[in-house]
């Protein structure tokens, strides 16, 4: 399995991947904390992961909408998208639901670690 992290904040993303890792021995794993980041990986590789977890909010005063729809365009395939927000459910519910992108997203809290699990057992079984 092919996942990928975009937040801006590191040590976010860092703890997200270790999550991961430790739970699952068969998944690769990239990770980008800037658009830029992601733009220079994309003039290389057209993107063929599986789940991208993805900050709504990223410092570039762009939103995970804006990114997801340039992920959208270079996908090689589908992919499941996972937004990661701390401003609350009902806020990025509405932004999302005009958007048209097909999507889930988790809190940045105490439960998060269960439900990155809970989305990753989804996908493999």
């Amino acid at each position: 399995m092919k996942i990928a992290i975009i937040d801006d904040n590191r040590a976010l993303a860092n703890t997200i991947r270790d999550i991961i890792e430790l739970e699952y021995e068969e998944v690769e794993v990239d990770m980008f904390s800037s658009m830029t980041e992601l733009e220079q990986f994309l003039e290389d590789d057209g993107i063929d992961w599986d789940i991208i977890f993805m900050d709504y909010n990223l410092q570039e005063d762009i939103t995970g909408i804006e990114v997801a729809k340039v992920l959208k365009e270079n996908a090689k395939k589908d992919f499941k998208l996972i937004f990661i927000t701390g401003e609350g459910s009902m806020f990025l519910s509405t932004k999302l639901k005009v958007s048209g992108l097909d999507y889930a997203y988790i809190e940045k809290n105490s439960k998060m670690e269960n439900s990155i699990l809970d989305i990753l057992d989804e996908m493999i079984d």
